[in-house]
């Protein structure tokens, strides 16, 4: 399928069935089912055009493994500070986001050998 028409598409599906759900539910959950069928689009291009994507973000399995390592990281540091500092979610997901880029920007720049 062209890339226009799986865009096209997806967003015309995400509209429907987010404001069908709107209509018949409430708009939170409206909002919750347009924005993942928005995920499903951009997940199912980036699937079918994964060689490109490859070539364009100069994938190699050392960074895509840093990467993973600073996502961890992050849902790591989250879950300590909302349990055992009590933060509130959203600032400890901020503060935790702040503390990972920190950390990885150290090892980035400390590295002699950039991932």
């Amino acid at each position: 399928m062209d890339a226009t028409k799986l865009i096209f598409y997806g967003f015309i599906i995400a509209c429907l069935s987010g404001g069908v759900s709107a209509y018949f539910l409430s708009m939170m959950v409206g909002f919750y089912v347009f924005a993942g069928f928005c995920v499903i689009t951009s997940l199912s291009l980036f699937i079918t055009n994964i060689d490109t994507v490859k070539i364009a973000l100069d994938l190699t399995p050392m960074r895509v493994a840093s990467w993973l390592i600073f996502l961890v990281s992050v849902i790591a540091i989250t879950v300590i500070y909302a349990n055992e500092f009590d933060f509130p979610l959203l600032p400890a997901i901020f503060v935790s986001l702040l503390s990972a880029w920190y950390l990885f920007h150290t090892w980035y720049t400390l590295e002699p050998q950039k991932g």
